[in-house]
C-alpha cells in the first residue's frame, strides 16, 4: 500500500531534517518534545554542520535515543550541503524540513499526520505557516511593509503553492527522489528552496499543497536590531533562478539598484565623452534616492494606509538592500543584459503587471524629482 492510501490507524513515517550550525538546544528541544499521534513514526535527524562547534552536553545525551540522530559535518557544507545529507539520511515515506531558529506549535506533527492521511494520496507536499511576531520597531515594521516577507505565510491564504520556505515544509520522499538542493547556491542560503522546489514540482506535475494549521513561530533576526545583509544575501542567490527556470523570468523596468548603480560607472565615460559634470550625476543620484523613498511611502498610504513616512523609509532601505543584492550578481556574471531581469515567485505570472506599474511609476517620479533638482 502506497503512501497517500494509509488509514488513520496504519503507520505513517516522517524523519524531520534539522540543519543547524548554531546547536541551540532550547529550539531543539522543543521539536524532540512535540506531540505525535501513535500512528506517526517520527524520526529527527540533526545535521550539525559548525565542526568547529563543541556538541552540547545535552545533545550528547540525546544521542542514546533511538528515533534522534545527530550527524555532525566533517567541513561546513552550508544551507545546501547540510540539507541534502539530511535527505541521504532519511528513510522515511516523509520529509519535514525545519530549520534551527524556528518554534513550533505543540500540535504540528499532529496536524501533518492529520493532513498526511486526509490529503496525502495526490499531495507532493504540504506548505505550513512560518509566522513571525508582530513588528517592535520601525525597522520591523518596515520588513513587513516591504513585502519581502510574503512566503512565509502565504500558505494561510493559498490552497497550493510553487514552492515553500523550509522553515517549515513537508515533502514526499518518493517525490524527491533524486532531487537536491544544488551546490551553485551560497552556502548562507538564498534561492535554493525555491530551486529545489521548483525542481520537485516540474517531475511530480503539480504544485504543493498547504496546510495553514501547520504553524511554526521564527524569531526577527538579530533580534530585531537594523541590519540589511540578510535581504540583500537573499536576492544575490535568487539571482540564479531565472537561468535555472526560464519559464519564470521576465522583464521590468530598471529598479533603484541598478539605476544607481550604471550612474556611479558612468560618471567619468559621461564627463569626457559628453561632458556631463560629476556634480549633476551626483545631484541626479540624490534625486533618484529620493524619488524611490517618496514613491515607497505612496505605495504605503495607497495600498496599506501607511502613512508614516520613518516606515516608508524603512521598507525602501529593505527593497533597496535585496534590489542591490541581485545587481551584484548581475554585474559579477558580466553579462548586463540580466540587468532588468526578475523572477515570477509566485510562477502564475499573476503579480508581474501590477509589479510594473508600480516600477514604472516609481521611475517617473525619480526622474522628475531629479531633473527638478538640477535645475535648482
Amino acid at each position: 500500500m502506497g503512501v497517500g492510501q494509509l488509514s488513520s490507524n496504519q503507520k505513517i513515517t516522517l524523519d524531520i531534517v534539522i540543519p543547524s550550525f548554531r546547536a541551540d538546544v532550547k529550539v531543539l528541544e522543543s521539536i524532540r518534545m512535540l506531540s505525535f499521534p501513535q500512528n506517526l513514526v517520527r524520526n529527527i535527524i540533526v545535521i550539525l554542520d559548525d565542526p568547529t562547534h563543541p556538541l552540547p552536553e545535552e545533545l550528547d545525551r540525546w544521542k542514546s535515543s533511538p528515533h534522534l540522530f545527530i550527524v555532525r559535518n566533517a567541513v561546513n557544507l552550508g544551507a545546501s550541503g547540510a540539507r541534502n545529507r539530511g535527505i541521504e539520511e532519511a528513510k522515511s515515506d516523509w520529509v519535514l524540513f525545519l530549520d534551527d531558529d524556528i518554534r513550533p506549535e505543540p500540535d504540528l506533527l499532529d496536524v501533518y499526520t492529520d493532513t498526511i492521511v486526509n490529503r496525502g494520496e495526490d499531495a507532493l507536499g504540504f506548505v505550513g505557516v512560518t509566522r513571525l511576531p508582530n513588528p517592535v520597531n520601525n525597522f520591523t515594521k518596515g520588513i513587513v511593509a516591504s513585502d519581502i516577507l510574503t512566503f512565509f505565510d502565504l500558505s494561510e491564504n493559498r490552497d497550493q503553492m510553487p514552492w515553500g520556505v523550509t522553515a517549515n515544509l513537508l515533502v514526499r520522499r518518493d517525490a524527491i527522489g533524486k532531487h537536491r538542493f544544488r551546490p551553485c547556491f551560497p552556502k548562507s542560503g538564498g534561492g535554493e528552496d525555491i530551486d529545489f522546489c521548483l525542481e520537485i514540482v516540474k517531475s511530480f506535475g503539480g504544485n504543493f499543497s498547504t496546510e495553514p494549521k501547520a504553524v511554526v513561530h521564527h524569531p526577527w533576526w538579530n533580534d530585531s536590531k537594523r541590519t540589511y545583509r540578510r535581504f540583500f544575501r537573499w536576492a544575490y542567490g535568487d539571482s540564479k533562478l531565472p537561468a535555472l527556470h526560464p519559464k519564470h523570468r521576465w522583464r521590468n523596468f530598471p529598479n533603484t539598484a541598478e539605476i544607481l548603480t550604471v550612474l556611479l560607472i558612468s560618471i567619468f565615460p559621461l564627463n569626457l565623452i559628453f561632458e556631463i559634470s560629476p556634480q549633476i550625476i551626483s545631484i541626479s543620484l540624490c534625486g533618484f534616492i529620493i524619488g524611490d523613498f517618496v514613491t515607497e511611502w505612496f505605495r504605503l498610504i495607497l495600498v496599506k494606509s501607511i502613512f508614516n513616512p520613518i516606515i516608508a523609509i524603512e521598507s525602501s532601505c529593505v527593497r533597496f538592500s535585496n534590489d542591490l543584492g541581485r545587481t551584484k550578481a548581475v554585474f559579477e556574471s558580466l553579462k548586463p543584459w540580466r540587468i532588468t531581469e526578475r523572477f515570477d515567485y509566485l510562477a502564475t505570472g499573476e503579480w508581474i503587471n501590477g509589479e510594473r506599474k508600480w516600477a514604472f511609476c516609481r521611475i517617473a517620479v525619480q526622474t522628475i524629482i531629479s531633473m527638478l533638482i538640477i535645475q535648482f
